[in-house]
């Protein structure tokens, strides 16, 4: 059985594992030592939600986000800005459960809007955030600059 639960400091070291892996997942180089310090600083600093979903007790995916502001909205806004499964645990409703507790911790705190970006290519979460009732921006285009 699934459950979600807080991220706390008492998890660092699971959470910065699929942290890691997620990384890997975006072709990043693996290193597991910087990704415990940039999951440490997150719960230090308080500035990102992290829910983690555990199976017997194992934690087998996470879904991180960073709190801001829409101005246009007049209020608080979440970007979930990372969501990922343990590659031996996916179809299994993870990915499903994270998006529904983080949706119903987002209305319970009366966020006014919740979002989610993906690569253009990854199917599978555009189906799955389209089956949450995310709706695709056609509105507004989204650009980077990289400093480094």
């Amino acid at each position: 059985m699934i459950s979600i639960q807080p991220h706390t400091s008492d998890c660092i070291e699971s959470t910065a594992q699929l942290f890691d892996e997620y990384r890997v997942f975006y072709q990043q180089p693996s290193n597991l030592t910087t990704a415990e310090q940039f999951i440490r600083d997150r719960t230090t600093l308080n500035d990102s939600i992290i829910y983690l979903a555990l199976i017997d007790k194992k934690a087998v995916g996470f879904l991180q986000i960073y709190p801001t502001f829409s101005s246009i909205q007049m209020g608080p806004v979440w970007l979930i800005n990372d969501l990922f499964v343990s590659k031996s645990s996916r179809e299994a409703g993870i990915g499903s459960a994270l998006i529904q507790h983080a949706l119903s911790q987002a209305q319970l705190k009366q966020i006014k809007a919740v979002r989610i970006s993906t690569e253009n290519i990854n199917q599978s979460a555009q189906r799955l955030y389209r089956k949450h009732d995310f709706i695709e921006d056609t509105k507004f285009i989204h650009f980077n600059f990289f400093t480094q």
